[in-house]
């Protein structure tokens, strides 16, 4: 038996009321992945870092287009605590998520990322290689 029922206008009335928790929540929904989707995706938008360990855990989703959202939200929250969780996927990826992981560690900052950014430049994929820099470059600007 259902305990509850959740659609992609739940998770925008949940994003209106920034509701951090119902969205962690719709964010674990198993029977509608475009509900898990729309949660990451508001969370991103949002930026709460109450978020940020709940989207980590979607770094596993089965559903690409998720798994990819969070890689976003994650870069969008700019909390540290998803860095290390980024680069640990980063070599199983395929190389669309790998670019997002590179922009996300960006987007966060901070020491460790830079440092695996390093790394990223030497990259076999050239757009990679590519987004490394933007990544860089965009600290250089922020923190001259």
């Amino acid at each position: 038996m259902k305990l509850f029922h959740l659609n992609e206008g739940d998770v925008e009335q949940l994003k209106n009321k920034e509701d951090i928790k119902g969205l962690i929540k719709a964010l674990k929904y198993k029977d509608d992945r475009s509900v898990r989707y729309r949660a990451a995706e508001a969370l991103g938008e949002i930026e709460n870092n109450t978020a940020v360990e709940a989207l980590i855990s979607v770094l596993n989703d089965e559903y690409l287009p998720t798994k990819e959202m969070a890689i976003i939200a994650l870069g969008e929250i700019g909390d540290k605590r998803a860095v290390l969780p980024l680069i640990s996927n980063f070599n199983d990826a395929n190389d669309e998520l790998r670019d997002m992981m590179i922009f996300s560690l960006g987007e966060i900052g901070g020491r460790e990322s830079l440092e695996y950014l390093k790394l990223a430049l030497e990259d076999e994929n050239y757009d990679i290689k590519l987004r490394a820099v933007e990544a860089w470059e965009k600290y250089l600007i922020l923190n001259p």
